[in-house]
């Protein structure tokens, strides 16, 4: 798992911890009401968009390999996958 997995599961993880002292405890002054109604769907929507990008990247990598696979030739390089340029 990459550092930016790593990173958007706490987002993740903290986001749903972040709503339990409003959910059980009635917590909620302004910053706080804030940042759960504001921030937290910001950042989900992020995550959402970022994953969602490497999977379509992933799925044209896949189709990319299966298509050279049709017609005999090397699968292409992880490069591609990545989204990096060879010089």
């Amino acid at each position: 798992m990459s550092r930016d997995e790593i990173i958007e599961w706490a987002v993740i993880l903290l986001s749903v911890v972040l709503w339990w002292p409003r959910l059980f405890l009635g917590y909620d002054p302004l910053w706080y009401h804030l940042l759960i109604y504001y921030a937290v769907p910001v950042a989900l929507i992020v995550i959402f968009v970022r994953r969602f990008r490497r999977m379509r990247a992933g799925l044209e990598y896949s189709e990319k390999v299966v298509q050279s696979q049709r017609y005999g030739q090397p699968p292409p390089s992880l490069d591609e996958k990545e989204g990096r340029r060879r010089s």
